[in-house]
């Protein structure tokens, strides 16, 4: 906390020193402010120009970071909250952004095409290969004037690299912990000459591992195993120049992900998830005069399997059932940039989305199969004006977004139904076609106090549209057994943000922001009053998901980087959430008051400290990361404790072709529980061979 007024402090009163970010020699310097910056308005801009608090974390901090999965990455962009408690294990992680907790809250985008499925508002993050990310980009606080639902939060944007050499080849493979193995290749080539010509890539990954075992001695069955993967991924891309004004590329991508469950009663696998993805995308990109057209069409198919097998500790009943899910979202991007006068321009655009599910499960053990189905439309027009005034000093941003969303096709449905399922027959759904508008304003500006200090004021309203699991399913969850409700409309955010950047000398860099959230119509789970037998160990409380919720956030984030000496750099990034329940309506159902309450899985504070040693080619990196305390229920009985863990790589130079790398995650193997009561893998070695041509 007292780093965060500091730097506060610093912005406001800095003492300046010209500088100019750059790598010279073997001298660390830090990253520059006018970074080219695409995804905050849809078009190259730089980066100190942004009147919006936004990170950019590079390809090499990328390749010398002591981390597996892409999602840890954005643990060096202060506000945001990585859950992934299984580690490489983990079927997905959780990203988080400024006090709030849901993944479906923040836009994960991959070269610019949105990854959230409308069933759920997850990704699958476990496909994004860190080997082939140039950058990656994130604004945070509300973006859907310009991307509409989920940027409620804030964005995300993984940029792959581009072919940049005639003929170029790479190997990754490593071995690691728990008889982890990967396997990593890349083959692309580029023959683009005088602004014209081709280009492609090919890429593919294998992981497999045995996995540990997740519940502690105390609690563990005769049932319990490991929680192996086994993944396979393979994409393509081809790309054309025709000049320089116009190109297109094209990619295909598919990912096979097998992860257990930890349990394990009669059948081979036991209990494991399934997750076959295809995925396609086109980028279109048209220069007209000094403006330009991007039209981006874009597929993804998740065929997700379940197999679940289960003993009841009540009555030591054997359940076994498999569920299919067809989950589908496509749409069309598009974005107009039009430049007037100088340092003016407009951005606007059309934008289509669908999102359909189809769901079956089928049981063995019993005679029921249930059935789900709907659909979710989204239609808008967005425009953007940003110009540069008082010599360029000042930047300033004003947008509007329309969105249309529409229900469609829902449907439940139970075939056979037996005492397991029979139940549900009492809470029928009447399932309705429901439309909704929603508008998305943001105001915004940015004013150079000197040639290296800036501070930016926001205001912004984000919206998040409801998910198809919430409006089709019956089923239970881990808090009870949820009903579908086809009458949950979007919920709303509204920003206040103040921020500021200063470079203090040639290798200090200083950036802080204040902001308070107003969350306006929140889903959030409410009781009915009734409790039912589903099979288990104990009756759960029926529960269904409504606008109920007025929540406020109040947040600081800060982000110090030093260059200490020649080859040295030091990083860290704090972050404190105050995030509590400020009304809740609750005439409707049944249940507990949840006024004054903090939101769960939000910790307070989150704190992560990296130090970078870089010699030629030798690198050295050592990272910390504090994680405070959390809520893990509603009704604020139970605490996570705070835990930490420490992170350590070292890459050698590259001699012929070959480099190795040393990591250990969790040097100090630090147990700690998940809000399930579930250990985390602890300390975890991995060896890397990597080869370039």
């Amino acid at each position: 906390m007292l780093l965060s007024v500091w730097a506060i402090i610093m912005v406001l009163y800095p003492n300046h020193t010209v500088f100019a970010q750059q790598n010279e020699g073997n001298i660390t310097r830090l990253q520059t402010l006018d970074t080219v910056f695409i995804t905050a308005s849809r078009y190259e801009q730089n980066r100190a120009e942004v009147p919006s608090r936004v990170s950019v974390i590079q390809r090499n901090d990328i390749e010398v970071s002591a981390h597996n999965c892409t999602d840890e990455f954005l643990l060096e962009v202060p506000g945001i909250h990585t859950d992934r408690d299984f580690g490489i294990f983990s079927k997905n992680a959780g990203v988080t952004m400024r006090g709030m907790n849901s993944t479906a809250r923040v836009l994960v985008m991959l070269n610019g095409i949105p990854l959230n499925k409308a069933d759920g508002g997850g990704i699958n993050w476990n496909r994004i290969i860190p080997s082939q990310i140039e950058r990656i980009e994130v604004v945070k606080g509300p973006a859907s004037t310009i991307y509409g639902g989920n940027a409620m939060a804030g964005i995300i944007n993984v940029l792959t690299k581009k072919p940049d050499k005639k003929l170029s080849a790479q190997v990754n493979a490593s071995v690691g912990s728990y008889n982890t193995y990967t396997l990593n290749t890349s083959l692309s080539g580029n023959e683009v000459k005088n602004e014209k010509g081709l280009y492609w890539k090919l890429n593919n990954f294998l992981r497999q591992g045995d996995g540990y075992m997740v519940n502690p001695p105390e609690v563990a069955t005769e049932f319990d195993t490991t929680v192996f993967l086994k993944e396979l991924g393979a994409d393509a891309t081809i790309g054309y120049q025709f000049n320089k004004k116009a190109s297109i590329e094209a990619e295909y991508n598919y990912w096979d992900d097998i992860r257990s469950d930890g349990v394990r009663v009669y059948e081979e696998f036991g209990s494991y998830n399934r997750y076959k993805t295809h995925a396609a995308r086109i980028n279109y990109n048209q220069k007209m005069g000094r403006g330009e057209l991007k039209i981006q069409p874009y597929y993804q198919l998740e065929n997700y399997f379940k197999q679940s097998e289960t003993v009841s500790k009540k009555n030591n009943k054997y359940k076994y059932y498999d569920t299919y899910a067809d989950r589908e979202d496509y749409g069309l991007l598009t974005s107009l940039t039009i430049p007037f006068e100088k340092d003016m321009q407009w951005v606007c655009g059309i934008d289509c989305k669908q999102g359909n599910v189809v769901t079956e499960e089928i049981y063995y053990t019993s005679t029921d199969l249930t059935q789900k189905k709907g659909q979710l439309n989204q239609y808008a027009l967005y425009a953007l004006w940003q110009g540069a005034l008082l010599k360029s000093k000042l930047n300033l941003s004003a947008g509007m977004r329309y969105d249309r969303i529409a229900f469609r096709n829902g449907a439940f449905v139970i075939e056979t139904p037996s005492a397991l399922t029979s139940f549900i027959e009492n809470y029928p759904t009447m399932f309705t076609n429901e439309d909704w508008g929603a508008l998305s304003p943001k105001l915004s500006a940015r004013y150079s106090i000197t040639k290296n200090t800036s501070i930016y004021v926001s205001y912004a309203i984000g919206y998040r549209p409801p998910m198809l699991d919430d409006m089709c399913t019956n089923r239970s969850v881990t808090k009870g057994f949820k009903i579908a409700n086809t009458q949950l409309a979007p919920e709303y955010l509204h920003n206040y943000e103040l921020g500021g950047d200063a470079y203090l000398t040639d290798k200090v860099r200083f950036e802080t922001s204040l902001y308070h959230a107003i969350g306006k119509g929140f889903h959030y789970f409410v009781g009915t009053g009734d409790s039912v037998d589903t099979g288990g160990d104990a009756l759960k409380p029926v529960l269904i998901r409504d606008n109920i919720a007025e929540v406020k956030i109040y947040g600081v984030e800060t982000a110090l980087e030093v260059s200490l000496m020649k080859n040295l750099r030091l990083r860290i990034n704090h972050a404190y959430n105050y995030s509590y329940i400020s009304s809740f309506e609750n005439d409707k159902y049944k249940d507990k008051s949840l006024e004054g309450k903090l939101l769960m899985e939000v910790p307070d504070h989150t704190v992560n400290t990296s130090l970078q040693y870089t010699y030629k080619d030798f690198t050295a990196y050592l990272s910390f990361h504090y994680v405070g305390r959390q809520w893990i229920d509603d009704e604020n009985t139970t605490k996570v404790p705070a835990y930490n863990y420490i992170n350590f790589r070292i890459t050698t130079p590259q001699v012929k072709f070959i480099k190795l790398g040393i990591e250990v995650d969790n040097i100090l193997n630090r147990q700690f529980l998940n809000n399930k009561g579930q250990w985390c893998p602890g300390r975890y070695f991995q060896f890397d061979l990597i080869f370039n041509y």
